[in-house]
């Protein structure tokens, strides 16, 4: 009976796991990442996530890099990021129809009172979900 418990959880505790693995890698996993980061100031962390998940051919140096975490700091100290939130989520077909696209929809709330409603727009590229800043 005991080891027939212990087998019941550790099944429920893997899936777990690999639940949120799965997660980490998907559009809202990949936004609660860069937006976590903001939230807390982790503008490095932020810039290195946006690098890691950018939908470009080109990967960007460490140098590009640098230079967005510091460009975001510098947004980050004219008006803090306080929140943020997951509003909604929706997938549809690649116009190519080669995969599917999701945007992710996000109300951000600031040190100064204002409130911004943001869309981030992921495809998937062999597999992988990408953000894509540039698709119409």
């Amino acid at each position: 009976m005991n080891k027939t418990i212990f087998l019941a959880a550790l099944v429920v505790a893997l899936t777990c796991v690999m639940n949120a693995c799965e997660d980490s890698a998907s559009p809202k996993g990949i936004t609660n990442s860069l937006y976590s980061a903001l939230k807390k100031g982790d503008y490095q962390k932020a810039a290195s996530v946006f690098a890691e998940n950018a939908a470009s051919e080109d990967a960007l140096t460490a140098e590009e890099i640098q230079e967005l975490a510091v460009k975001l700091e510098t947004e980050g100290r004219q008006n803090k990021m306080l929140d943020y939130k997951i509003t909604g989520e929706t997938v549809a077909d690649n116009t190519d129809g080669t995969g599917k696209t999701t945007t992710v929809c996000i109300t951000a709330s600031y040190e100064d009172g204002t409130e911004e409603q943001l869309d981030l727009t992921f495809i998937q590229k062999d597999g992988k979900w990408k953000m894509d800043l540039f698709y119409k």
